[in-house]
């Protein structure tokens, strides 16, 4: 392949294949690779790159976001280590208030896109612990110590690119700056030398590229008024100044949308080849409907929430709460686990949310303790508690209906040897009435004083 040719079209928004990716990809990575990865080898996504990926493929920024907004509106607080909730707490304090023109949601939501990205999130907290910022994964270089491997410092630049501030690792592994400012790491999945998190974007690279070149093709498609490309020929030679009238005409009269359906005069035995492919072999609504799909479930986020086409109202109420068993509380149970630790919280104190707070996992409480109170094999105190409420006096105790029978006893249980007086007696008058002798019995036995 010619890569100048590549890159020159590309920069004339060419609609075609992976050509859409060389602007991320020339930032990421040298050609050598792309290359490797064109024909089937591996593509490390760096974290620049993953977030350029975030900003041009809306399945993922979708993904992305459904995530830290559902992770945001959670509410935290603290409790014990009998889990009981702590009213005040330094931890809240700083986390409702962390400085810098920040609010809690917006460096919640910055903390968690950093780490559902590149699977690398970064807190800094200063010496005295009153204020908390985030940074984002690409303004932060780990260097490795030569004699452990392990990661001896972080570079980390400011984002405007001005300065830049050195956390060297100390002797508790804590990282501090020449100010005692604290950085503290979180990733997971890490890279070949474990000093950072291998993004998850790496295994549906090829997804995002389909579905971003799907989106450009149809955008062009569009915009040529939906009439696909064609090549135009011809036996001879064109003299330049017939190719520059040609040139000229169809820029002025035949490009954009507002043209589309125009005749094209042609001269010097010029024909027009049309290049169209059936609408099977350019299914590209087919490509980014797959690719989209793809995204999602790599995100853990199940179909009936993103497509109509795989939603029915049972399934979708299911798929809510899916969504925030795999995917929403993970990623908050990280990201409220690390400000605990970058702010110290005390020991035998945690950071939390309660995930009754959520309908959708409160819906479900309420189902199961329905199904615990009807078969009957759980007390009024403990449904109770799985519902979050307070236990009552004399609900320990498990009823059942007064009327049932062991199984395999006979409907003479209750014959009438052991039923005598007014029982009898009334036994034979509800008979009379037409109930049948078990009716009857099992009517005594619950009025009988």
């Amino acid at each position: 392949m010619n890569w100048k040719f590549w890159q020159k079209t590309v920069e004339k928004s060419s609609p075609v294949s992976y050509g859409d990716l060389w602007p991320m990809v020339s930032t990421a990575t040298n050609i050598n690779v792309f290359k490797s990865f064109l024909k089937g080898g591996v593509l490390r996504v760096d974290n620049r790159l993953a977030y350029t990926l975030y900003d041009r493929a809306a399945p993922l920024s979708s993904a992305v976001n459904r995530i830290t907004d559902a992770v945001a509106q959670l509410d935290p607080f603290v409790v014990d280590a009998d889990g009981v909730q702590i009213d005040e707490s330094a931890v809240l304090d700083v986390l409702n208030n962390p400085g810098f023109g920040q609010t809690r949601k917006q460096i919640v939501e910055d903390f968690a896109v950093s780490f559902l990205l590149t699977n690398n999130a970064y807190w800094i907290t200063d010496r005295f612990r009153k204020t908390l910022r985030t940074s984002k994964p690409f303004n932060v270089d780990p260097r490795a110590d030569e004699r452990d491997a392990y990661v001896d410092e972080y570079r980390v630049t400011s984002p405007n690119g001005a300065g830049q501030s050195l956390f060297k690792r100390q002797n508790d592994w804590a990282f501090l700056d020449r100010f005692k400012n604290e950085l503290l790491h979180t990733k997971t999945k890490t890279n070949d030398n474990g000093l950072i998190g291998r993004s998850p974007i790496e295994a549906i690279f090829t997804d995002i590229g389909q579905r971003i070149s799907g989106g450009t093709h149809n955008l062009a498609l569009l915009q040529n008024g939906l009439r696909p490309t064609g090549n135009l020929a011809t036996d001879g030679d064109l003299s330049e100044e017939q190719f520059a009238r040609l040139k000229e005409q169809i820029e002025q009269e035949h490009a954009g949308s507002e043209n589309a359906g125009s005749f094209l005069i042609t001269e010097g035995g010029l024909k027009y080849i049309d290049m169209a492919k059936t609408n099977r072999e350019m299914d590209y609504v087919k490509i980014i409907s797959s690719s989209s799909e793809a995204i999602a479930t790599a995100y853990k986020i199940p179909l009936p929430l993103i497509t109509t086409t795989a939603q029915t109202f049972s399934n979708f109420r299911q798929a809510s709460q899916s969504f925030y068993d795999d995917a929403v509380f993970p990623t908050a149970d990280i990201v409220f686990e690390s400000i605990g630790k970058i702010l110290q919280i005390e020991e035998g104190f945690r950071l939390t949310y309660d995930k009754n707070e959520v309908a959708a996992i409160r819906q479900r409480r309420l189902e199961e303790a329905e199904t615990k109170h009807k078969i009957g094999a759980f007390s009024d105190n403990e449904t109770r508690v799985d519902l979050a409420m307070e236990p009552y006096e004399g609900g320990d105790v498990i009823y059942k209906e007064a009327n049932l029978i062991p199984v395999g006893s006979d409907d003479g249980a209750l014959d009438e040897g052991e039923i005598e007086g007014e029982g009898k007696e009334f036994i034979e008058i509800c008979k009379q009435d037409g109930m049948s002798d078990k009716e009857a019995k099992a009517l005594w036995s619950n009025l009988k004083p």
